[in-house]
């Protein structure tokens, strides 16, 4: 028996456009354009890395639904099977315990709340992450990452816009949390292991249609009908039936006869069912010589490997292979994608590193205020110990205090008059009219001479002075030349005698209570000659090396700025340093080419400094104030006194 070639062609036809239909169909993609049901649906998996092993984490959609998880050894954690459907706003949150491994211990806890918006496609990321911690943030769909610093309060917030909704089922948010803690000694701010967060929405598979049974058709192999030209095979030289021209048979018979076993039982009603790997309807001749116009339906049986060589099974093989590189090619398509993905987030995580490494790296120019201004503090303590230790020498010495040498108005005189001839008198002064008075020793006379009157060479041009009033011991040069320079520039003849009851009090109250009112105002001018004196004493050696280094960089040596700044500079050396030669480097201005921040903190330094300096001005100010009132008070009390005694006031 043969197939008919024409039913043969049809029936391969519907079968390829039906397997090319279903193979184009399993491949399809949808249009970026194409407008997403409102019904959509999909599940939100939120997955987690670097926290601490085994710690609880919480998601919280409301106020009473929170479900928590726990992580694993390793710091992962994952929420699953998160249903959310289209064009409905999305919102939750996700608490995530402080990191307790690392150097630091006071890492703080994680409070991140994810919005939203369906109808926009606005992704909105904020929340509590800790103070200098960093937060970078990737959607798919989105041009670029974004990245943001969490300041001193430790708030954080990021938005975005991206074209690929959430419920489309291939979205992707990738978040990356850098925190920071703080340890001590030296303090240091060191950050945490990275927390990445992982948020995916896959599209929530459809209900499967309700499958409906097929419905048995009875179908009858139509009666084969002889034309009537065509002659009667005889019996004996075929197997097949004759053919009548007659009524067809109430009972089908089989146009393919299958072996029986004649052993076995067979019942009437039932037929042995063979498994056949393919059946494809065709058309049959019934005679074996002549080809004949009527065509009947029946079923052929194919091995596998005839089946894939007739026209059917090339088409089929040629959808799959079709198919298969398609897929092939999707697939090659989507690791770009997710490479390209895991590239951009790699770079943005290395841009916030890279950054936050430059701004929190201290530069050498910030570090050079923090060495050299180190003993300001101890220094000016130190300044006003010697302002009121010089202020009590001059005190003394104006109330001719009782065991000192100005107690006796002769002796004081005297005392005066013998050092100046020992120490401060230099032969060749008034055109050598002092030559033979003078008794200084040719040795040294060069270390004192003239000291008592010469301010310029001994208190305007040192920034320190060899001298500290607070301490005991053997008086040093500066020390001498600086009482005697400001004892002749307040010099008064001593007012009272030795043995005179002219001060007594209770017999003369008037003139005591004058004599003390001009102590008070010599005492007021002694104070401004005393912080003077007290801003140049010598301080703590704590700076000096750094300060000598500073000049240094100048262009002295090493000698010459140890003599210009003194080997244990004062506090008016200090500030000459800080406020002064530090700018006069050209390294200064260098260094202003770096980060930002590190310039922020060299413009606090020199703020600090410049609040120090105009404190500083204030109480000169102050000082200077308190004189002129002094100076107004004595000027009015001479005219108020003349106008009393006249009676007349004046205009």
């Amino acid at each position: 028996m043969g197939l008919n070639l024409k039913n043969r062609i049809g029936t391969g036809r519907v079968i390829c456009m039906t397997v090319l239909l279903v193979s184009l169909g399993g491949i399809t993609t949808a249009s970026s354009n194409a407008v997403v049901p409102d019904d959509q649906k999909a599940l939100l998996t939120v997955r987690g890395q670097g926290v601490t092993p085994f710690a609880q984490v919480s998601l919280s959609t409301g106020p009473k639904q929170t479900i928590t998880t726990k992580a694993d050894g390793a710091g992962q954690f994952m929420f699953s099977n998160l249903k959310y459907a289209s064009f409905t706003n999305l919102k939750f949150s996700l608490d995530i315990p402080p990191y307790e491994k690392g150097l630091a211990q006071n890492y703080p806890a994680n409070h991140l709340e994810f919005k939203y918006n369906a109808k926009e496609s606005m992704a909105n990321l904020s929340g509590q992450i800790g103070k200098y911690g960093t937060l970078a943030f990737h959607l798919a769909g989105a041009p670029d990452g974004t990245v943001r610093f969490a300041g001193q309060e430790g708030y954080v917030a990021l938005q975005t816009r991206t074209a690929t909704p959430m419920s489309s089922g291939q979205s992707t948010l990738t978040a990356s949390i850098v925190n920071a803690g703080e340890v001590c000694c030296p303090k240091m701010i060191i950050p945490a292991n990275p927390i990445t967060l992982t948020i995916l929405s896959q599209p929530m598979a459809s209900a499967p249609p309700v499958a409906v049974p097929p419905q048995k058709k009875e179908t009858n192999i139509p009666a084969i009908i002889r034309p009537s030209t065509m002659p009667v095979a005889p019996k004996s030289e075929t197997t097949v039936p004759p053919v009548n021209n007659g009524t067809p048979p109430s009972k089908p018979v089989p146009y393919i006869l299958m072996p029986k076993d004649q052993n076995s039982p067979q019942k009437d009603d039932q037929k042995p069912k063979t498994k056949v790997p393919y059946i494809i309807q065709g058309r049959i001749d019934i005679a074996p010589t002549v080809i004949l116009s009527d065509e009947v339906i029946a079923a052929t049986i194919f091995s596998s490997a005839d089946y894939d060589a007739t026209y059917v099974g090339g088409a089929k093989n040629g959808a799959d292979s079709g198919r298969n590189s398609m897929m092939l090619k999707v697939g090659t398509l989507g690791a770009f994608f997710d490479a390209r993905t895991l590239l951009d987030t790699l770079r943005s995580l290395q841009m916030s590193a890279a950054q936050t490494l430059k701004n929190y790296t201290a530069s050498e120019a910030i570090c050079k205020f923090g060495t050299m201004s180190r003993s300001v503090a101890s220094a000016d303590a130190v300044a006003k110990k010697n302002q009121l230790a010089f202020s009590k020498i001059m005190m003394d010495r104006n109330n001719q205090k009782e065991g000192t040498v100005y107690a006796n108005a002769g002796m004081g005189l005297s005392s005066m008059i013998n050092d100046f001839k020992k120490k401060y008198c230099f032969a060749k002064d008034n055109n050598s009219f002092l030559d033979g008075y003078c008794e200084t020793a040719t040795a040294t006379s060069d270390l004192l001479y003239n000291r008592d009157v010469d301010f310029t060479r001994i208190f305007d041009v040192p920034l320190t002075l060899d001298a500290d009033f607070s301490a005991d011991g053997k008086p040093t040069n500066d020390q001498q030349s600086v009482i005697a320079l400001f004892g002749n520039l307040s010099l008064i003849p001593p007012l009272m005698n030795t043995g005179s009851e002219e001060w007594d009090p209770r017999s003369n109250s008037l003139r005591t209570q004058d004599i003390r009112a001009l102590e008070a105002m010599r005492t007021v001018s002694a104070n401004s000659f005393s912080a003077l004196v007290g801003e140049k004493a010598k301080s703590t050696a704590e700076a000096t090396s750094y300060m000598k280094e500073m000049i240094v960089q100048l262009g002295l040596t090493s000698a010459e700025a140890g003599k210009l700044l003194g080997s244990n500079p004062s506090y008016f050396a200090q500030m000459e340093v800080l406020t002064k030669k530090l700018f006069q480097n050209p390294a200064f201005y260098a260094n202003l080419y770096d980060s930002e921040a590190n310039v922020d903190r060299q413009r606090v330094a020199m703020k600090a400094i410049e609040l120090q300096q105009d404190r500083d001005f204030l109480e000169s100010l102050r000082r200077r104030e308190m004189l002129l009132s002094i100076l107004l008070n004595a000027k009015l009390r001479e005219t108020a006194s003349r106008d009393n005694q006249s009676g007349v006031v004046r205009q």
